[in-house]
């Protein structure tokens, strides 16, 4: 009796490491470049903040002052794993992202360079943190290219950013992918 237990203890495990294995196989897929198939790693880091801005170029009520409780969600990708058997340290590229995002965006307002808002709003309040787009209303699409930019020039060569999304509420976002 008591073996017939092991043994359906035994089926029970294979049955969960085949189903890890199955979700293992999702965070990797099948690469095809130049023709040649090889499995690429990425890792996800989301960080939130809080920002104000308005959209000048919008007909809509997102012209007006208005704030969001963003989420950046950042895809790095590797076609092999580091020494450490990882595509990067998540400590690494979140301490980064996060500080540059608490320096620039968070708690500050985004603004078009062509918005003449902006004087007024420094001259009413010199301690406001402005962050300006150049020339670019500051939507969703345009932060996560912006921060792609950022963020690639501190990954190592053999890392690609597979994509940068913004997400202004929980149902909403953009992404840009390279």
């Amino acid at each position: 009796m008591k073996s017939t237990h092991v043994d359906i203890a035994s089926r029970r495990q294979f049955a969960k490491s085949k189903q890890s294995l199955k979700r293992f196989q999702t965070f990797s897929r099948i690469n095809r470049c130049e023709g040649v198939e090889r499995y690429v790693y990425f890792i996800t880091i989301e960080i939130q903040f809080e920002y104000g801005h308005r959209l000048t170029k919008h007909q809509g009520k997102c012209c007006h002052i208005h704030g969001h409780n963003g989420v950046v969600v950042v895809e790095i990708e590797a076609s092999s794993l580091n020494k450490n058997d990882v595509v990067i340290d998540f400590g690494d590229v979140k301490k980064f992202l996060q500080e540059w995002i608490d320096i620039h965006w968070d708690h500050a307002f985004l603004m078009n360079t062509d918005d003449p808002l902006g004087e007024i709003l420094q001259r009413f309040d010199s301690t406001l943190r402005i962050f300006y787009f150049q020339q670019a209303d500051p939507t969703a699409e345009k932060m996560a290219e912006y921060l792609y930019h950022v963020l690639k020039q501190q990954l190592p060569d053999d890392l690609h950013i597979r994509a940068i999304t913004v997400h202004e509420t929980e149902r909403s976002g953009a992404t840009y992918t390279p």
